[in-house]
């Protein structure tokens, strides 16, 4: 976790040195304005503004990394696992190149390691319904979901793709 503290009192020491910058350049500005028009005048102007740009690169990167740090938690969450997420392109892969066999068991694999990923069952279902053409198979893979998945919405959406492939086959 970032720790904004830190952050914040650096922030805070460079605050402090970019005013008394332009303290600095303020005052030369003033000096200018005194001095009445002329040449003279725009040269402590310049000098002045030159001051300016310096306390804003004093202060320019560090409040700049503050903004992104603060957005880049927004939108990326420092969320993590404890256990790896499934990886479904490897049977996905042996499925394309019609190796169901070998396709059905990497998703077994993944429904021993993962029990609560209903994907895993349903594309098992899939293949052995519309690919290996086992009903028996299929049964047994929809049964085992039924008991192992933990959520109701889960169960209810692998029955009703079940029902569906069911249905088409």
């Amino acid at each position: 976790m970032i720790n904004y503290r830190d952050i914040f009192i650096k922030l805070g020491w460079r605050l402090a040195l970019a005013l008394m910058v332009i303290g600095v350049g303020s005052l030369v500005i003033s000096k200018g304005l005194a001095a009445g028009g002329g040449a003279g005048s725009m040269g402590y102007f310049i000098l002045g503004m030159s001051i300016f740009v310096v306390a804003a690169m004093i202060m320019g990167k560090p409040l700049a990394g503050v903004v992104a740090e603060f957005l880049g938690n927004l939108i990326y969450t420092s969320e993590h696992y404890s256990k790896p997420q499934p990886v479904y392109g490897i049977p996905e892969a042996k499925r394309l190149k019609g190796l169901f066999q070998e396709a059905f068991e990497g998703f077994q694999k993944l429904s021993q390691e993962h029990p609560q990923e209903l994907r895993a069952y349903i594309e098992m279902i899939d293949i052995a319904l519309v690919e290996m053409k086992n009903q028996d198979l299929a049964s047994s893979v929809y049964h085992c979901g039924m008991e192992v998945l933990g959520k109701q919405e889960a169960r209810e959406a692998l029955t009703r793709k079940y029902e569906e492939l069911v249905a088409c086959n």
